[in-house]
């Protein structure tokens, strides 16, 4: 028995979560760095199912740019989310983590960019998915 359909929308499954999480946080106008921060973990989980998919080398990091570049291996198009991974990655890190005093803030408008280019991710990997699952 193959497993593997389940793991792919295991790790999709975990990627909504972090994605509706996030939802919350900017419907609530609160908590924005954590907001953005959970729609770098969706977006990072979206890419990892897509390795998955594709038997790809699965590194357990969370630069999205990283990711992307593993997945252009088996398909170049996807390179069109760079700006998106580019974007997101900033939230990781920052919105996570004490910085001193070059901590970042951010605003709803910063997360309501994050969310788009979360979704942008989400709709290329869910497209690019949609035969294996």
């Amino acid at each position: 028995m193959n497993k593997k359909p389940d793991l792919i929308k295991e790790w999709l499954l975990f990627a909504d979560n972090d994605y509706g999480y996030a939802l919350l946080g900017l419907e609530n106008n609160s908590y924005f760095g954590l907001a953005g921060a959970s729609f770098q973990q969706a977006a990072e989980k979206y890419l990892k199912a897509f390795i998955l998919t594709h038997d790809l080398e699965m590194k357990y990091i969370h630069n999205l740019l990283e990711l992307l570049k593993i997945c252009e291996s088996k398909d170049k198009n996807i390179m069109i989310l760079k700006d998106d991974c580019s974007f997101l990655n900033q939230f990781y890190i920052q919105a996570r983590y004490p910085a001193g005093i070059d901590s970042f803030s951010y605003d709803k408008d910063d997360v309501v960019k994050a969310k788009k280019c979360c979704e942008q991710i989400q709709q290329w990997i869910k497209n690019s998915l949609s035969d294996f699952i």
